[in-house]
């Protein structure tokens, strides 16, 4: 029975393993669409892209910080005292190195129908501030963001 005592004091003292990514609290930071390395920032110009189908969207990233790569994420997008895009995501961050990932193919569909059904989304919003914010959602806990961007038209929207 001695011989035991020394191996049951070191099960008795074994710590508890760090927590995943030292403890750090769930982060976001929004990206630029096609470069996550490029954070949004203030006033930054945000394209109203054009898409094939004939609506307009506009295009960002996430980076999160968190253990868990599968995440819930909120984005809108308000402009004119109104909401213009409101989408949910559920889905998994790429390159994730254990502690944190990246996404740079969101989308948030533009809908202005709340401020004028009639018109077009580039016609009312460019050169307007677009507030721009991200939630997310995981496995251990939340974190947000907002910027403020300023819309601009697609090439292809420019007025003859």
């Amino acid at each position: 029975m001695i011989r035991w005592l020394p191996a049951l004091a070191l099960v008795a003292c074994t710590p508890e393993p760090p927590p995943p990514c030292g403890g750090l609290a769930p982060a976001v930071t929004l990206t630029h669409g096609e470069d996550v390395a490029l954070d949004l920032v203030e006033g930054q110009a945000m394209t109203l892209v054009h898409g094939p189908q004939g609506g307009w969207h506009v295009l960002f990233g996430v980076r999160v910080v968190d253990p868990d790569p599968l995440i819930e994420l909120d984005v809108t997008v308000d402009a004119l005292d109104a909401r213009v895009v409101d989408n949910h995501y559920q889905l998994t961050l790429s390159e994730h190195d254990g502690c944190t990932g990246v996404r740079d193919d969101l989308f948030g569909f533009v809908d202005v129908t709340p401020i004028d059904p009639e018109a077009r989304p580039p016609d009312l919003l460019a050169g307007e501030a677009l507030t721009l914010t991200v939630g997310v959602v995981t496995s251990t806990g939340e974190a947000s963001e907002v910027v403020e961007v300023i819309a601009e038209r697609d090439p292809i929207d420019e007025p003859d």
